[in-house]
């Protein structure tokens, strides 16, 4: 009995350690700034949100977006200028589904972050849709270092298996790009 105990001691001490590490690895940088007034009511979870800010949560949303539009995004966090945030982006439907070009920049001069982003989403039988996104990121630091950037992928899925019901999933960055 006391040898079951130790083993199910092990299998929790396992457990913590994975739930403490899981966030770090999977958390450890913020390239993927949210943007849009309902992705910021909803704490950023817009991954669901068939809307022309899917150039930003998920792509796959554009192919049930089929509007020409050109929107644009900022925010100031915690009324700090060197935390702004400016996001713009257009979509463009097509006879294949939608195209959407989206650029952000958060920072300031001295450091900052851009993306330029081309995606491009397409539903099929108007139940699933699919997206992918190229991406271009880029960080600029002052003293030396000046700019480096790096190509980066997207992509997603979203469903309306039933009416209202939306089930979205999106991946940002599987490759591990870095910049150097």
């Amino acid at each position: 009995m006391a040898s079951g105990s130790r083993h199910h001691s092990t299998h929790r001490l396992y457990l913590l350690l994975f739930l403490l590490a899981v966030p770090g690895l999977s958390f450890a940088a913020n390239d993927n700034y949210p943007a849009g007034a309902r992705a910021a009511a909803m704490s950023g979870s817009a991954v669901m949100n068939p809307d022309f800010w899917s150039v930003w949560h998920n792509q796959a949303g554009l192919g049930f977006y089929p509007h020409l539009a050109f929107g644009f995004h900022h925010e100031n966090r915690f009324v700090v200028p060197e935390y702004n945030l400016h996001s713009m982006a257009l979509t463009i439907p097509t006879g294949t589904g939608t195209i959407g070009a989206s650029y952000s920049y958060f920072g300031f001069p001295r450091y900052h972050e851009s993306k330029i982003g081309l995606a491009l989403g397409k539903s099929f039988a108007d139940i699933v849709a699919v997206g992918l996104q190229l991406d271009y990121l880029s960080t600029y630091i002052d003293d030396d270092l000046g700019a480096s950037g790096t190509i980066a992928v997207e992509a997603g899925v979203m469903a309306e298996p039933v009416n209202n019901l939306l089930l979205g999933f999106h991946v940002f960055n599987p490759t591990g790009s870095r910049i150097p």
